[in-house]
């Protein structure tokens, strides 16, 4: 419907470096607020009784997340 002929090129305009601590000022803020809302909203004492299995899904987002994009390409 709308064709844009002028591309941006985000990483040549800022920086592999600058786009990796925008993301990762992003992500710790977002979780910290997160945070902060759950637990106010919880009325259950926090415990790290499952770190591992959280330790484990955060590591397996990435791949999980690659393969998603490549489910696109095929």
């Amino acid at each position: 419907m709308f064709l844009c002929k002028r591309q941006i090129d985000i990483n040549a305009r800022f920086g592999l470096p600058r786009i990796a601590f925008m993301s990762a000022v992003a992500t710790i803020i977002m979780f910290l607020v997160s945070y902060e809302v759950m637990y106010f909203l919880s009325n259950t004492p926090l415990s790290d009784r499952h770190f591992l299995i959280f330790l484990l899904l955060v590591l397996m987002t990435y791949p999980l997340h690659k393969s998603i994009h490549l489910l696109f390409f095929l």
